[in-house]
């Protein structure tokens, strides 16, 4: 069975990577939308020896870094990148998360003794699982979730005592934990490092409790002692120090986040906010049938509310829940496992279930939304459950009645929400938070029944290889694989590939002028939206607003026509109120025209004070006086003249011809972290027109000098410095210890 599993593993490899070797490049929804246009953004920059920090690109400046899925300092994003093709360092980081997640499954599982093929085909349910492949498309969070084996194979030899590992193994296993954690944080998506740290938690008290509990089994008598440690062998040190030093080491990405957070839209999210993307109850459904609606999910948006894990994976979990009992050594490993099904379900439910309330009140958890993404953890603990339940059907000549009256139970229910589709067409509508009707809601008759017919195929499959029989097994596995292939492939990987030039041509841009910033979205922030995404940037193209997870907070409304113009705003694109409202100049195909633009850059001789530039910026005149937050003096006369002389990423040089003490304007984001220089001395960056960079520039011609240099960023780094070299001192003074002899030997007497 073990080759059989080898070779349909392979296969699914294979089948993810032919867009690859085909020369193509992964573009469905995130990945075409997002990540793709940051990631052309952050070659360019390293290639040019650039800081990646700040985009000028998106939100007329933003704080990159910050945002955080960008992974700019993970060291694997910095050599694919620097050293590769942009669509084949993109494709690669798409696809080397699934080796790393079926190897790292597998080799926990082989920790546990379960058998090669049993843990092969853990290692398949989880890589290959609907989550992940579903959540192609998010690649950082993907990336985050393939370190979770390895993190639980770390604290497995942290915390499993066992005799032949030497002292100085559980410091190194501490040093993995230690790097593995900083590698997920420096990944840049947080929520599901806390998926990841609750996993980590429940599997630590695990491994402890089986430890006390084997110790607590040994027969009553004198035991023999075990030998006594050298002084120099390294003391047991707990655990939570170790994972304090990976966020210390990520601190170059963590304290950006953090600041990026409170700058960001999130802080005026409502106290629901946590709760958006919560999973209703019925797309529990999908786990038997997961063709049942048009969009496979209620709430029609497939991957994040995607639940489906496998015919073959959930009937073989239920076959070692029903199972005979289970041996001291793996009865741990199955309350585990199903401890964390039910854990991922309650936090999934978000709104909708017991613990609706939870995130609202820990702190930073309430700022992440779709608690639905926690059905990865039922996902990895359904391919635990089985793994276990492979094992046992194939090695174990006990009839588990049990189990297979639950399978046929399960096929029942998948025969009856096959049956029962149009009364949930009709109910679908009426449901909170599944978005508005888009097209048919229920799947096609054949596509309703393949529910069933999986169900029913991969019972009759367990029925059979339970009586022994060798080629049902085998045909057992293949079905696995197919289903799960065939569920993912479709959705994720296949669709939208394209070559990259192909993709970058068609991205429909305006026809104004390239020099000036377009608008592409303008929603509003947190509220559900159907967004055009960046793909346009990697055209060349600068935006106003733009598409990322911690949206910057912003004083104006550009859903105003004053606002766009002093963003420098060319053209504007809105599928549903803008020109209705606004009255704006006539669409040229999906654009609107934007009439009269500020320049990018401006001396301006007149100003007026503003605590709300957002009502005051309609009451102006934009070409010649400016809002400002605080008091200045300002000579009379004309205006003066900049030139741009410099204008990279986080970094703008001009020169300025003042015929007296002006305000200078520059049409990038406002953010306490940019530094101003005039002449070389140090000046005061002030916030002009509510959301843009000035400061006053003196009489005559000077040059002036801004730079990205924020707080956070400077810390972090020193952190992250820190960090690697405490590490390296802990790692030094290991290898000195292992090769100082355990006994001295005895001093010769005089």
């Amino acid at each position: 069975m073990f080759k059989c599993l080898l070779v349909v593993c392979t296969g699914l490899s294979i089948a993810m990577a032919i867009p690859m070797l085909a020369g193509r490049v992964y573009t469905a929804d995130d990945l075409g939308a997002f990540h793709l246009p940051l990631r052309a953004f952050y070659a360019r920059c390293l290639a040019a020896g650039d800081p990646f920090d700040w985009s000028p690109q998106m939100y007329c400046g933003f704080y990159l870094t910050g945002e955080g899925q960008l992974g700019g300092y993970h060291p694997l994003h910095f050599l694919l990148y620097r050293f590769l093709p942009l669509a084949v360092a993109f494709d690669l980081e798409c696809l080397v998360n699934y080796p790393l997640l079926l190897v790292g499954t597998y080799w926990l599982l082989r920790r546990w003794r379960l058998p090669r093929d049993a843990a092969l085909f853990g290692g398949m349910a989880f890589a290959f699982s609907g989550f992940t492949m579903l959540h192609f498309v998010h690649v950082n969070a993907v990336a985050v979730v393939a370190h979770l084996p390895w993190l639980l194979i770390a604290i497995d030899v942290f915390l499993r005592p066992k005799p032949v590992i030497a002292p100085n193994h559980k410091v190194f296993a501490g040093v993995a934990i230690a790097l593995l954690t900083a590698s997920q944080l420096l990944i840049g998506y947080p929520q599901y490092v806390w998926y990841s740290l609750i996993a980590e938690a429940g599997y630590a008290l695990l491994v402890t409790r089986s430890r006390r509990a084997a110790l607590s089994s040994l027969p009553p008598g004198p035991q023999p002692l075990p030998p006594s440690p050298s002084p120099l062998a390294p003391r047991p040190s707990p655990l939570i120090p170790w994972i304090a030093l990976g966020f210390a080491i990520a601190a170059v990405q963590l304290l950006p986040t953090w600041e990026a957070l409170g700058e960001s839209s999130r802080q005026a999210a409502d106290a629901s906010f946590h709760n958006w993307g919560s999973l209703h109850p019925l797309n529990l459904t999908q786990f038997v049938a997961p063709y049942l609606f048009a969009t496979r999910t209620v709430g029609r948006n497939t991957h994040e509310y995607g639940c489906y894990a496998g015919s073959v994976t959930l009937l073989l979990a239920v076959w070692c829940l029903f199972s005979a009992k289970h041996s001291r050594r793996m009865r741990p490993l199955v309350s585990g496992a199903l401890v964390l099904v039910i854990v991922g379900l309650l936090i999934a439910l978000g709104g909708y279930g017991p613990a609706a309330n939870l995130g609202g009140w820990l702190p930073v958890m309430n700022r992440f939304r779709f608690p639905c993404r926690a059905i990865v953890l039922v996902h990895f603990g359904l391919a635990i459950l089985a793994a276990i339940g492979f094992a046992k059907l194939v090695r174990s000549t006990n009839q588990n009645r049990a189990g297979l009256r639950a399978i046929w139970l399960l096929f029942g229910l998948s025969v009856a929400l096959a049956a029962l589709a149009p009364v949930l067409w009709e109910a679908e509508p009426h449901w909170p938070r599944s978005g508005p009707p888009s097209g048919p809601r229920v799947s096609d008759a054949l596509l309703r029944w393949t529910g069933p017919l999986l169900i029913g195929s991969a019972g009759l499959l367990i029925g059979w290889s339970s009586r022994g029989i060798r080629r049902a097994r085998a045909a057992l596995i293949l079905l696995a694989a197919v289903d799960l292939g065939a569920y993912g492939l479709s959705y994720a990987v296949y669709p939208q590939t394209t070559t990259l030039a192909n993709f970058i041509a068609g991205g429909d841009p305006p026809r104004s002028s390239p020099s000036l910033r377009i608008a592409v979205d303008l929603s509003q922030p947190n509220q559900p939206a159907v967004h055009r995404g960046d793909r346009l940037l990697l055209s060349g193209w600068k935006f106003a607003d733009g598409y990322a997870g911690l949206e910057p907070a912003r004083r104006l409304d550009y859903r105003d026509a004053a606002a766009l113009r002093v963003a420098n705003v060319g053209s504007a694109t809105d599928e549903f109120t803008l020109e209705r409202e606004l009255g704006f100049a006539p669409r040229i195909g999906d654009w609107l025209s934007i009439d009269n633009p500020l320049p990018r850059t401006k001396l301006f001789a007149v100003i007026k004070l503003s605590s709300d530039p957002a009502h005051d910026i309609n009451r102006i005149p934009l070409e010649s006086t400016a809002l400002v937050e605080q008091p200045i003096a300002l000579d009379s006369g004309p205006a003066g003249i900049v030139t741009i002389l410099d204008d990279r990423p986080g970094k703008i040089r001009l020169r300025a011809d003042a015929p007296a003490q002006r305000l200078l304007f520059v049409s990038e984001s406002f953010h306490p972290g940019w530094k101003c220089w005039i002449a070389g001395r140090p000046q005061m960056v002030l916030r002009v027109d509510g959301d843009f960079l000035g400061c006053l520039c003196p009489r005559g011609t000077s040059e002036v000098r801004f730079e990205f240099q924020p707080e956070s960023l400077g810390w972090g780094r020193f952190l992250s410095l820190c960090g690697l070299g405490l590490l390296g001192g802990i790692v030094l003074v290991a290898q000195l210890r292992r090769r100082t002899p355990r006994h001295a030997p005895p001093r010769p007497q005089r």
